[in-house]
């Protein structure tokens, strides 16, 4: 496809249509029902309180003829699967073919869920109303879909990045036509147009009204693309060149400003179109491989994703301050500890979302109380990989689970908030010492009066923790700090884990310091070097004393009165 120009006819397939004479793979709940739906049990008997005939007897609807059983299969057909289980009852789920593997996605103002297909090399199109997906094909010269994002004028736009040495440098653009009712579902087309980049391998793109916003993943370049001219106004960055990874994310406030971070650096950057000027604000040195940002709604600060760890922060703007909580480590299903979160997104309660690659979760953070909640996914089903997330017109929250071949749906007002209060006797120990934590749920009652499970989601290495009081709403536990801990700030996770599936939890950092440099260890210590002193003075003089009396005694002798000298003459040692 040149460039500027736009391909028309790009085939679009429609689940939902006809599926009595051909149904897609992976699409035959009348035969084996797909994960997360219950199979159709027949009902004891086939005739209801009401004694009319139920549908638990097939042979019901034999008379009817097979328009209506067509009509039956169709409806389950076109139904969203819903998550039943119990560890997974927050969300519901809708199935993709086996091997789709759902990556990105993205929400047009229109509702419809779209979703870059990795493993098939397609967009899917999901209309939440009626549980259908349609399918795109990608244009033939899509190497790898990656990141998908939508325009306020609901266009696509679709990076092409293999995250390998040799991406392509182009971006593309998508725009869905409006659904044709039919007998059998919507079907639509779209047009797909390819914009070439002055730099290879985009890793994000955003849109707004003023152009899209496009950064590179190896390299340092930011660049505007006005989508009507085809123009691309660049920006350099204040990074190395290519080949090391640079940029993962992008995200922009209230006031026009770029933001995004470097797991290169570890640094995060600002940038202000106004004038082309940049910001930058270190991170801790600690902190592996930063990916995902969001900034604050108040603009006064960002957070961002660690995604080689188990950490999520926020940076203050004005201090440049750091506050970093930290996830429990990954279920054993996960293989690795590190949990890997990577996007962030708001919801309408102004609480942060976070997709945990590894951890097998999404979490959700309260801002105002730091507490960080745990939304697992079913323990029968590790490896759910989910990166991405979307928010929608309506406040609904998707993501893609890219290794379960399903994109799912959560709604956080439908979530009630639960906070976790956390308080240590003292901020600031000494190796060997102990320190109680007082834990508290916030507004219990939130939570149905079921059963809580206390625990110590992760601890420093060789520390120890003694449960005190385990009770229904507030708990209280001591740590141990090992005899050997270096100095330093330590992170040690509480978590209290609800009936409902849901882990609570808080960070809780405490400082190691040695014991000189506490305050009351100084006093001590100086109290025992003045005792030392005074002992060892008393000694010197009482050795002194006992010198004196024996010289006198001597000279008071026959021996001594015969030579020596004077008593008066005598020399005093001291």
């Amino acid at each position: 496809m040149t460039a500027g120009t736009a391909a028309t006819g790009m085939r679009c397939r429609d689940v939902g249509s006809r599926p009595w004479r051909k149904v897609p793979e992976g699409f035959r709940p009348w035969r084996r029902a797909p994960d997360g739906l219950r199979p159709w049990r027949r009902a004891p008997s086939s005739r209801g309180p009401t004694g009319l005939r139920t549908l638990g007897s097939l042979g019901a609807l034999r008379p009817l003829g097979p328009v209506v059983v067509a009509a039956v299969l169709l409806a389950v057909l076109s139904r969203p699967a819903v998550a039943r289980d119990g560890d997974g009852s927050w969300f519901r789920r809708y199935p993709l073919p086996a091997g789709s593997q759902p990556w990105s996605l993205a929400v047009t103002p229109d509702g419809t869920v779209w979703v870059t297909l990795t493993g098939t090399r397609r967009l899917g199109a999901l209309d939440p109303v009626t549980g259908r997906w349609r399918f795109v094909d990608l244009p033939p010269a899509v190497r790898q879909p990656a990141r998908l994002a939508a325009g306020p004028d609901g266009a696509l736009w679709l990076t092409d990045n293999d995250f390998g040495q040799d991406p392509p440098a182009v971006l593309y653009r998508y725009e869905p036509a409006a659904a044709r009712a039919g007998p059998g579902g919507g079907r639509a087309s779209g047009r797909w147009r390819a914009y070439p980049l002055p730099f290879a391998g985009a890793s994000a793109a955003l849109p707004t009204r003023e152009g899209v916003w496009v950064i590179q993943f190896q390299g340092n370049r930011l660049a505007r693309l006005d989508p009507a001219t085809g123009r691309v106004e660049t920006h350099r960055m204040p990074l190395p060149e290519h080949p090391w990874p640079s940029t993962w994310d992008l995200d922009r406030d209230a006031d026009g400003r770029l933001w995004t971070v470097s797991p290169r650096t570890g640094t995060v950057y600002r940038f202000d179109p106004r004038d082309a000027t940049w910001a930058s604000f270190a991170l801790p040195p600690d902190v592996a491989g930063p990916a995902g940002v969001a900034v604050t709604p108040d603009g006064t600060g960002v957070w961002v994703t660690e995604h080689g760890g188990r950490t999520i922060g926020r940076l203050d703007v004005a201090t440049r301050a750091w506050v970093p909580l930290l996830t429990p480590p990954a279920p054993p299903g996960e293989e690795i500890q590190a949990t890997r979160p990577n996007d962030l997104e708001w919801d309408a309660e102004g609480r942060l979302w976070v997709a945990l690659h590894t951890g097998n979760a999404l979490a959700r953070i309260d801002p105002t109380s730091a507490t960080l909640e745990l939304f697992p996914f079913p323990a029968t089903e590790p490896k759910t990989w989910v990166q991405w997330l979307a928010r929608a017109p309506d406040g609904a929250l998707w993501f893609a689970a890219y290794g379960r071949d399903y994109v799912g749906r959560a709604d956080p007002a439908a979530l009630p908030l639960v906070q976790l209060a956390a308080t240590a006797e003292a901020v600031r120990v000494a190796p060997g010492a102990t320190v109680g934590v007082r834990l508290a749920l916030v507004d219990p009652q939130r939570i149905g009066g079921g059963r809580v499970d206390w625990e110590v989601a992760d601890l420093p290495r060789g520390w120890q923790a003694r449960w005190e009081e385990r009770g229904p709403g507030a708990a209280r536990v001591r740590l141990v700090v090992e005899r050997g801990a270096e100095a330093g700030v330590y992170p040690v996770v509480v978590a209290a884990r609800l009936g409902d599936g849901r882990v609570v939890t808080r960070t809780v950092r405490l400082e190691v310091a040695p014991e000189a440099a506490l305050p009351w260890a100084t006093l001590a210590g100086f109290g025992a070097l003045v005792g030392a002193l005074t002992v060892g003075w008393i000694g010197v003089l009482a050795g002194i004393r006992g010198e004196r009396a024996r010289r006198w005694a001597s000279r008071s002798s026959p021996a001594g009165a015969a030579g020596g000298d004077p008593p008066g003459d005598e020399a005093d040692p001291a």
